[in-house]
């Protein structure tokens, strides 16, 4: 497994490293969306920041945000989320926010988790 997830009071940080695989992400946003507490946080970052490597497309990046779209619909408030990558990953980050279909998740993309702990902050 190639990601950690640390739940906090108030939102999520995801820690992604070596190759990120597509079923990885698929699993670690089930397992996200199977916990009650989900529905409750403010934010989550995706830090993306020191992978080596990625094995995803931009088709990808179309389902996982079509899949936060439907689980999205159970949310009563809005959510951010934080996107913290490399820019040679920056691109499939954009192709995700570009595909999200849902006013309950505000994305946005950073280069480093310094930037978006201060974005999910505001």
């Amino acid at each position: 497994m190639s990601y950690t997830i640390s739940w906090r009071e108030d939102g999520i940080y995801r820690k992604f490293s070596e190759v990120v695989q597509p079923e990885e992400i698929l699993q670690s946003n089930f397992s996200l969306h199977e916990d009650p507490r989900f529905l409750e946080v403010d934010y989550i970052i995706n830090d993306f920041t020191t992978i080596e490597g990625v094995r995803l497309n931009p088709d990808h990046a179309q389902i996982f945000a079509s899949t936060d779209d439907i689980i999205s619909d159970n949310r009563e408030k809005k959510m951010k989320v934080a996107i913290a990558a490399q820019p040679d990953y920056q691109s499939l980050a954009e192709v995700y926010r570009q595909s999200l279909n849902t006013r309950m998740l505000i994305c946005e993309i950073f280069n480093t988790v310094d930037d978006a702990e201060k974005w999910v902050s505001e």
